[in-house]
Formats: structure tokens, C-alpha cells, sequence
């Protein structure tokens, strides 16, 4: 099994950002929206690809972070991760690194237009592991649909400065759909895929399919491993067989 990110369940510890005054605002309100997050002289590494800077984290109401500078995708569609997203604003068509905690299409919240907020907070606080600080970037009361009431609240923790060894990912679940829940987005990673091409590396944890890891109350962890086991070395059955209608594996480490 070539090396890749596998993912287990992890703790619920949601970090609140809205009306927290450090945080940033990133997008108020509205869809199809994306901004980008300053790493302010952190570093993230992803796919053994170190990112910082200003623009290099960008962050979508359809949500997905997507990384690389001047990338970003806020297509209304959500994908299956091995053959998209690849819609990158210069350079349509090519490549685009993805971390999709619910990848779908969104609407912002209006009032209180605070919909995407972010936030690094340091190692050992706020329930966080001790060492590395951490980027956390939270959906707030994002909606289906702009007549749908449904609040739908999530975020993904990002563990910085971790080059060359590539950050752990924790996906928070707060609140969900209560009919749809995660069957109608993607969950996952990928480094993106050009035009009719499929992705270098990717893991798909479900792709418009119920998820037993996301869910009111329970989040994800992700690690990287470069040996192809899950980290302490227990073997697993491939976490991705096939996509397409297939059903995830329960997680892998």
C-alpha cells in the first residue's frame, strides 16, 4: 500500500471562533465564496508539500481548505476527490491539493454573517496537543439552501510547522444536517487531479455516503504515514477500494 494519510476517531474538542475576538474572519456571508488565510510565518506541510505565506491556505464556503498560492475551488458540486478538484483560479484545469472535512455547497449564514472563521491557536491549549501550534478554521451555521433552517456547523484543525514530516488533520463535527448528515458531501484529502487525470494521492473517507465518523458529536483524526501501514504498523485492508458507490472502510488505524 503506497504511503498515504489514514484516519481513525478522535476526541470531540470543538474550538468555538465565533465571538471569539482574535479570530479572523475569513468570509462573512453568501456562496461560492473563498478567502484566503495568512499563515503569519507558520508553515503547513501536506503531501510532503510545505505551504506559507498569505495566500498559499485558501478557504471555501463549499467546505474544503485547498492549498497552493492563487489556487482555490468554489464550484457548487461536490467530487469524488481522485478526479477532482482541479479547478485552480489561474490555471483552470490543473491540480488542486484539497483537505475536505464536508465538501458540498453552502450558503452563508446572514445574520450574523460570520460563516467562515479562522483562527491559529497554540499547542496545549484549548484541548489542542502540546508542541505545535494549530490552524482552525470553522464553518459556522452554514446552510444547504437559503430556505433550508437547518444550521450546519463544522471545522478541520491543521497542526503547523511540522516540516518535513507532514500535520495532522482533525475534523471537528458540531452539527450536521438532521436528514441529509454527510450523504450528500465528500470527506477526505487529495493532491487534486488535472483535467481528466486522477490525483496523485488521495483517501476518501465517503463520498456522498453515510459516515459513522461524522456525526453530531465526533470528529476524525488524520496521520500520514510513509510506510503504507496505518502509524504503529498494523495492517489494514486498502482504505480505498472503490469510490464510486463503494462503502468506506471503517477507518484504519
Amino acid at each position: 500500500m503506497p504511503a498515504n494519510y489514514f484516519y481513525t476517531q478522535a476526541a470531540y474538542n470543538w474550538i468555538e471562533l465565533a465571538g471569539d475576538a482574535a479570530a479572523t474572519l475569513i468570509v462573512g456571508s453568501g456562496n461560492h465564496w473563498a478567502n484566503p488565510f495568512d499563515l503569519a510565518g507558520h508553515t503547513f506541510t501536506h503531501y510532503g508539500t510545505v505551504y506559507s505565506g498569505s495566500t498559499a491556505v485558501m478557504c471555501s464556503m463549499s467546505g474544503l481548505v485547498s492549498l497552493g498560492p492563487g489556487g482555490w475551488y468554489n464550484g457548487n458540486v461536490n467530487g469524488d476527490m481522485i478526479h477532482n478538484p482541479g479547478y485552480p483560479s489561474p490555471g483552470y484545469g490543473n491540480p488542486l491539493p484539497a483537505i475536505c472535512p464536508l465538501w458540498n455547497d453552502y450558503y452563508g449564514n446572514n445574520p450574523p454573517n460570520n460563516s467562515l472563521i479562522g483562527k491559529i491557536v497554540a499547542g496545549g491549549t484549548n484541548g489542542l496537543p502540546a508542541g505545535n501550534s494549530w490552524l482552525v478554521i470553522e464553518w459556522n451555521g452554514v446552510m444547504m439552501l437559503p430556505s433550508d433552517l437547518n444550521l450546519i456547523s463544522f471545522e478541520v484543525q491543521m497542526q503547523l510547522d511540522t516540516s518535513p514530516n507532514n500535520g495532522d488533520l482533525i475534523f471537528q463535527y458540531k452539527q450536521l444536517h438532521p436528514t441529509l448528515g454527510p450523504s450528500a458531501a465528500s470527506i477526505g484529502l487529495t493532491t487534486g487531479a488535472a483535467s481528466g487525470g486522477t490525483a496523485t494521492n488521495y483517501n476518501v473517507s465517503s463520498y456522498n455516503q453515510a459516515n459513522p465518523l461524522a456525526a453530531n458529536g465526533q470528529a476524525m483524526l488524520w496521520r500520514y504515514s510513509s510506510t503504507g501501514l496505518p502509524p504503529g504498523g498494523a495492517a489494514v485492508p486498502t482504505l480505498i477500494a472503490a469510490v464510486q458507490g463503494a462503502q468506506p472502510s471503517s477507518g484504519g488505524f
